[in-house]
């Protein structure tokens, strides 16, 4: 498939607009619109954790997941990591504290 563009759950309400703006649908969905989204569906884990997530590469898990994480088996937490190594890869995401 041929991609040309890619949003992310970190910036979703920016990742809205860009898409609105892109098929030219600002008169549909107003940049409060996409701000409110923003703040509706994302975290402010990597905020709290001193993320810029436009800047910060590779991005670390939030405190949250690291929590939940740290109740998992080891060996099931490896073998996620195998399982989902393309996409931790093409997002940047990084495994560190898993």
């Amino acid at each position: 498939m041929s991609y040309d563009f890619i949003g992310r759950m970190e910036n979703f309400g920016a990742d809205v607009m860009e898409v609105v703006e892109r098929a030219n649908l600002t008169s549909d969905i107003s940049v409060e619109e996409a701000l409110g989204l923003q703040s509706h569906f994302t975290s402010n884990d990597s905020l709290q954790h001193g993320q810029n997530t436009k800047l910060a590469l590779p991005i670390k898990a939030s405190p949250r997941a690291l929590e939940y994480f740290a109740k998992v088996d080891k060996s099931l937490i490896k073998d996620l990591l195998k399982l989902y190594l393309k996409d931790f890869q093409l997002f940047q995401y990084s495994s560190e504290g898993f």
